[in-house]
Protein backbone atom coordinates (compact mmCIF):
# COMPACT_ATOMS: atom_id res chain seq x y z
CA UNK A 1 0.00 0.00 0.00
CA UNK A 2 1.17 3.83 -0.84
CA UNK A 3 0.92 6.58 1.87
CA UNK A 4 0.09 9.97 0.52
CA UNK A 5 1.18 12.68 3.12
CA UNK A 6 0.80 15.15 0.89
CA UNK A 7 -1.11 18.58 2.02
CA UNK A 8 -3.46 19.74 -0.43
CA UNK A 9 -2.48 23.15 0.18
CA UNK A 10 0.28 24.22 -1.13
CA UNK A 11 0.83 27.51 0.71
CA UNK A 12 -1.50 30.08 1.63
CA UNK A 13 -1.39 34.18 1.70
CA UNK A 14 -3.99 35.86 4.02
CA UNK A 15 -7.01 34.07 2.23
CA UNK A 16 -5.37 33.17 -0.52
CA UNK A 17 -4.96 29.29 -0.62
CA UNK A 18 -2.95 27.67 -3.84
CA UNK A 19 -3.96 24.05 -4.06
CA UNK A 20 -2.64 20.86 -5.86
CA UNK A 21 -6.23 20.96 -6.88
CA UNK A 22 -6.38 24.20 -8.71
CA UNK A 23 -2.94 23.93 -9.52
CA UNK A 24 -2.85 20.69 -11.90
CA UNK A 25 -6.38 21.70 -13.60
CA UNK A 26 -4.39 25.27 -14.81
CA UNK A 27 -1.75 23.59 -15.70
CA UNK A 28 -4.31 20.79 -18.01
CA UNK A 29 -6.37 23.82 -19.26
CA UNK A 30 -2.88 25.44 -20.43
CA UNK A 31 -1.86 22.38 -21.89
CA UNK A 32 -4.89 21.83 -23.87
CA UNK A 33 -5.04 25.54 -24.91
CA UNK A 34 -1.17 25.23 -26.20
CA UNK A 35 -1.84 22.10 -28.42
CA UNK A 36 -4.73 23.82 -29.78
CA UNK A 37 -2.45 26.73 -30.60
CA UNK A 38 0.17 24.41 -31.83
CA UNK A 39 -2.12 22.00 -33.63
CA UNK A 40 -3.52 25.73 -35.66
CA UNK A 41 -0.10 26.17 -36.70
CA UNK A 42 0.71 23.09 -37.95
CA UNK A 43 -2.29 22.08 -39.64
CA UNK A 44 -3.80 25.34 -41.10
CA UNK A 45 -7.72 23.25 -39.85
CA UNK A 46 -9.50 26.66 -41.37
CA UNK A 47 -9.67 29.22 -38.28
CA UNK A 48 -6.80 31.29 -36.80
CA UNK A 49 -4.97 31.60 -33.62
CA UNK A 50 -8.00 34.35 -32.72
CA UNK A 51 -10.68 32.37 -32.83
CA UNK A 52 -9.22 29.76 -30.72
CA UNK A 53 -8.34 32.45 -27.98
CA UNK A 54 -12.86 33.58 -28.23
CA UNK A 55 -13.17 29.82 -27.98
CA UNK A 56 -10.93 29.50 -24.82
CA UNK A 57 -12.82 32.55 -23.25
CA UNK A 58 -16.36 30.89 -23.79
CA UNK A 59 -15.64 27.43 -23.34
CA UNK A 60 -13.67 27.90 -20.06
CA UNK A 61 -16.01 29.74 -17.92
CA UNK A 62 -18.45 27.58 -18.62
CA UNK A 63 -16.78 24.49 -18.29
CA UNK A 64 -16.48 25.21 -14.74
CA UNK A 65 -20.04 26.08 -14.14
CA UNK A 66 -21.02 23.07 -15.70
CA UNK A 67 -18.51 21.25 -13.67
CA UNK A 68 -19.49 22.80 -10.24
CA UNK A 69 -23.39 22.29 -10.96
CA UNK A 70 -22.99 19.08 -12.11
CA UNK A 71 -20.90 18.51 -8.55
CA UNK A 72 -23.42 20.01 -6.70
CA UNK A 73 -26.39 17.80 -7.91
CA UNK A 74 -24.28 14.76 -7.79
CA UNK A 75 -24.12 14.82 -4.14
CA UNK A 76 -27.00 17.50 -3.62
CA UNK A 77 -28.14 15.31 -0.05
CA UNK A 78 -24.81 17.07 1.61
CA UNK A 79 -25.63 20.77 -0.62
CA UNK A 80 -28.74 20.81 0.34
CA UNK A 81 -28.00 20.66 4.53
CA UNK A 82 -25.10 23.36 3.32
CA UNK A 83 -26.31 26.00 0.87
CA UNK A 84 -23.26 28.58 1.55
CA UNK A 85 -21.21 25.66 -0.08
CA UNK A 86 -22.80 25.72 -3.52
CA UNK A 87 -20.63 28.57 -5.33
CA UNK A 88 -17.21 27.18 -5.12
CA UNK A 89 -14.71 25.18 -6.77
CA UNK A 90 -13.82 22.19 -4.29
CA UNK A 91 -16.06 19.75 -6.35
CA UNK A 92 -15.93 19.71 -10.17
CA UNK A 93 -17.33 17.34 -12.54
CA UNK A 94 -15.79 16.42 -15.60
CA UNK A 95 -19.15 15.25 -17.48
CA UNK A 96 -20.28 19.04 -16.44
CA UNK A 97 -17.52 20.78 -18.02
CA UNK A 98 -17.56 18.74 -21.03
CA UNK A 99 -20.90 19.53 -21.46
CA UNK A 100 -21.34 23.16 -20.69
CA UNK A 101 -17.78 23.79 -22.09
CA UNK A 102 -18.71 21.71 -25.77
CA UNK A 103 -22.03 23.47 -25.60
CA UNK A 104 -20.60 27.09 -25.45
CA UNK A 105 -18.36 26.32 -28.08
CA UNK A 106 -21.08 25.09 -30.48
CA UNK A 107 -23.01 28.24 -30.15
CA UNK A 108 -20.24 30.15 -30.63
CA UNK A 109 -19.19 28.63 -33.65
CA UNK A 110 -22.65 28.88 -34.93
CA UNK A 111 -22.63 32.86 -34.60
CA UNK A 112 -18.53 33.14 -35.84
CA UNK A 113 -19.61 31.17 -38.61
CA UNK A 114 -16.64 28.67 -37.95
CA UNK A 115 -16.73 24.64 -38.53
CA UNK A 116 -17.53 23.39 -35.15
CA UNK A 117 -16.32 19.66 -35.90
CA UNK A 118 -13.08 21.23 -36.78
CA UNK A 119 -12.11 23.13 -33.94
CA UNK A 120 -13.54 19.93 -31.81
CA UNK A 121 -11.01 17.53 -33.98
CA UNK A 122 -7.96 19.77 -33.09
CA UNK A 123 -8.46 19.82 -29.50
CA UNK A 124 -9.60 16.56 -29.10
CA UNK A 125 -5.96 15.43 -28.37
CA UNK A 126 -5.11 18.29 -25.86
CA UNK A 127 -8.40 17.84 -24.22
CA UNK A 128 -6.89 14.07 -23.23
CA UNK A 129 -3.81 15.85 -22.40
CA UNK A 130 -5.91 18.55 -20.25
CA UNK A 131 -7.69 15.66 -18.31
CA UNK A 132 -4.04 13.36 -17.64
CA UNK A 133 -2.66 16.17 -16.21
CA UNK A 134 -5.79 17.30 -14.27
CA UNK A 135 -6.54 13.99 -12.55
CA UNK A 136 -3.58 14.63 -10.74
CA UNK A 137 -4.97 17.48 -8.46
CA UNK A 138 -7.52 14.70 -7.40
CA UNK A 139 -4.97 12.47 -6.51
CA UNK A 140 -3.06 15.08 -4.46
CA UNK A 141 -6.17 16.43 -3.02
CA UNK A 142 -7.26 12.77 -1.98
CA UNK A 143 -10.93 13.24 -3.38
CA UNK A 144 -12.45 10.95 -6.74
CA UNK A 145 -10.35 7.62 -5.28
CA UNK A 146 -11.55 4.06 -5.52
CA UNK A 147 -13.10 1.14 -3.86
CA UNK A 148 -11.10 -0.40 -1.35
CA UNK A 149 -8.62 -3.35 -2.48
CA UNK A 150 -5.63 -5.30 -0.87
CA UNK A 151 -3.70 -4.27 -4.60
CA UNK A 152 -0.33 -3.20 -3.73
CA UNK A 153 -0.93 -0.27 -5.51
CA UNK A 154 -3.48 0.89 -3.28
CA UNK A 155 -3.84 4.26 -1.49
CA UNK A 156 -4.09 5.45 1.97
CA UNK A 157 -4.13 9.09 2.69
CA UNK A 158 -1.87 10.29 6.25
CA UNK A 159 -2.27 13.93 5.76
CA UNK A 160 -5.38 15.06 8.17
CA UNK A 161 -5.79 18.09 5.62
CA UNK A 162 -6.55 15.69 3.24
CA UNK A 163 -10.53 15.19 1.82
CA UNK A 164 -9.05 11.52 2.36
CA UNK A 165 -7.69 10.72 5.77
CA UNK A 166 -11.09 10.62 7.28
CA UNK A 167 -11.90 7.36 5.07
CA UNK A 168 -8.75 6.12 5.40
CA UNK A 169 -8.82 6.09 9.35
CA UNK A 170 -11.73 3.25 9.05
CA UNK A 171 -8.98 1.06 6.13
CA UNK A 172 -7.80 -2.71 7.85
CA UNK A 173 -4.89 -3.70 7.82
CA UNK A 174 -3.19 -3.93 3.93
CA UNK A 175 -5.88 -2.46 2.42
CA UNK A 176 -6.12 1.06 0.90
CA UNK A 177 -8.01 2.60 -2.18
CA UNK A 178 -7.82 1.87 -5.47
CA UNK A 179 -5.85 4.94 -6.98
CA UNK A 180 -8.54 5.56 -9.63
CA UNK A 181 -7.08 9.11 -10.17
CA UNK A 182 -3.73 7.15 -11.80
CA UNK A 183 -5.58 4.86 -13.80
CA UNK A 184 -7.57 8.04 -15.32
CA UNK A 185 -4.45 9.64 -16.03
CA UNK A 186 -2.94 6.73 -17.48
CA UNK A 187 -5.76 6.29 -20.08
CA UNK A 188 -6.12 9.54 -21.19
CA UNK A 189 -2.18 9.91 -21.56
CA UNK A 190 -2.83 6.77 -23.21
CA UNK A 191 -5.67 8.53 -25.97
CA UNK A 192 -3.73 11.67 -26.11
CA UNK A 193 -1.03 9.41 -28.20
CA UNK A 194 -3.16 7.20 -29.74
CA UNK A 195 -5.74 10.60 -31.31
CA UNK A 196 -2.58 12.80 -31.57
CA UNK A 197 0.07 10.65 -33.18
CA UNK A 198 -1.70 7.72 -34.88
CA UNK A 199 -5.91 8.64 -35.67
CA UNK A 200 -5.02 12.33 -36.39
CA UNK A 201 -2.49 11.01 -39.37
CA UNK A 202 -5.35 9.25 -40.71
CA UNK A 203 -7.56 10.53 -43.52
CA UNK A 204 -11.40 10.94 -41.41
CA UNK A 205 -14.25 12.46 -41.96
CA UNK A 206 -14.19 15.48 -40.14
CA UNK A 207 -15.73 15.61 -36.44
CA UNK A 208 -14.41 11.65 -36.30
CA UNK A 209 -11.86 12.38 -33.69
CA UNK A 210 -14.58 14.61 -31.74
CA UNK A 211 -17.08 11.26 -31.70
CA UNK A 212 -14.53 9.09 -31.31
CA UNK A 213 -13.37 10.78 -28.16
CA UNK A 214 -16.91 10.59 -26.61
CA UNK A 215 -16.74 7.02 -27.46
CA UNK A 216 -13.76 6.52 -25.80
CA UNK A 217 -14.83 8.75 -22.01
CA UNK A 218 -17.92 7.07 -21.94
CA UNK A 219 -16.96 3.68 -22.09
CA UNK A 220 -14.12 4.10 -19.36
CA UNK A 221 -16.32 6.15 -17.13
CA UNK A 222 -18.46 3.31 -17.08
CA UNK A 223 -16.14 1.17 -16.33
CA UNK A 224 -14.32 2.70 -13.74
CA UNK A 225 -17.54 3.83 -12.19
CA UNK A 226 -17.26 0.19 -10.84
CA UNK A 227 -13.99 1.18 -8.71
CA UNK A 228 -14.82 3.95 -7.87
CA UNK A 229 -16.66 5.02 -4.66
CA UNK A 230 -19.79 6.90 -6.25
CA UNK A 231 -23.66 7.25 -5.03
CA UNK A 232 -25.61 5.12 -7.31
CA UNK A 233 -28.76 6.97 -8.94
CA UNK A 234 -30.39 4.45 -10.74
CA UNK A 235 -29.53 0.54 -10.05
CA UNK A 236 -26.43 0.17 -9.43
CA UNK A 237 -25.16 3.17 -11.93
CA UNK A 238 -23.45 6.54 -10.70
CA UNK A 239 -24.30 9.60 -12.49
CA UNK A 240 -21.19 9.92 -14.44
CA UNK A 241 -22.27 6.18 -15.37
CA UNK A 242 -25.23 6.84 -16.88
CA UNK A 243 -24.21 9.98 -18.96
CA UNK A 244 -21.92 7.47 -20.12
CA UNK A 245 -23.95 5.25 -21.39
CA UNK A 246 -26.09 7.75 -23.23
CA UNK A 247 -23.14 9.01 -24.55
CA UNK A 248 -22.38 5.70 -26.17
CA UNK A 249 -26.14 4.76 -27.50
CA UNK A 250 -25.55 8.46 -29.40
CA UNK A 251 -22.08 7.79 -30.50
CA UNK A 252 -22.41 3.93 -31.59
CA UNK A 253 -24.74 4.78 -35.01
CA UNK A 254 -22.99 7.84 -35.37
CA UNK A 255 -19.65 6.08 -35.67
CA UNK A 256 -21.15 3.68 -38.05
CA UNK A 257 -22.10 5.87 -40.06
CA UNK A 258 -18.94 8.38 -40.73
CA UNK A 259 -16.95 4.82 -40.98
CA UNK A 260 -19.08 4.00 -43.51
CA UNK A 261 -19.36 7.39 -45.02
CA UNK A 262 -15.69 7.11 -45.15
CA UNK A 263 -15.17 3.69 -46.85
CA UNK A 264 -17.55 4.99 -49.36
CA UNK A 265 -16.13 8.20 -50.04
CA UNK A 266 -12.19 6.32 -50.48
CA UNK A 267 -14.36 3.92 -53.02
CA UNK A 268 -15.70 6.77 -55.03
CA UNK A 269 -11.96 8.47 -55.05
CA UNK A 270 -10.71 5.03 -56.36
CA UNK A 271 -13.46 4.98 -58.66
CA UNK A 272 -12.47 8.22 -60.09
CA UNK A 273 -8.35 7.51 -60.54
CA UNK A 274 -9.19 4.66 -62.02
CA UNK A 275 -11.58 6.32 -64.81
CA UNK A 276 -8.69 9.32 -65.51
CA UNK A 277 -6.03 6.96 -65.68
CA UNK A 278 -7.91 4.87 -68.24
Amino acid sequence: MIEISINPIIFSIGSFNLGWYGLWIGVGVTALLAWVIYSTIKYKPGFNIENIMTVAIVAIPSALIGARLFHVIDYWDYYVAHLNEIIGFEGLAIWGALIFGVGAVFVYCQFAKVNFFKIADTAIPGLFLAQAIGRLGCLFTGCCYGNVTNVSWSISYTNSASHGYYDSQFLDAGTGFHPTQIYESLFMLAMFFLFAFVLRRQRWPVGTLFIGYIAAYSLWRIVLGFFRINESVLWVFSQAQLIGIVGLLIVAPLMWWYISRSEQQQNQNQKENNQKIE
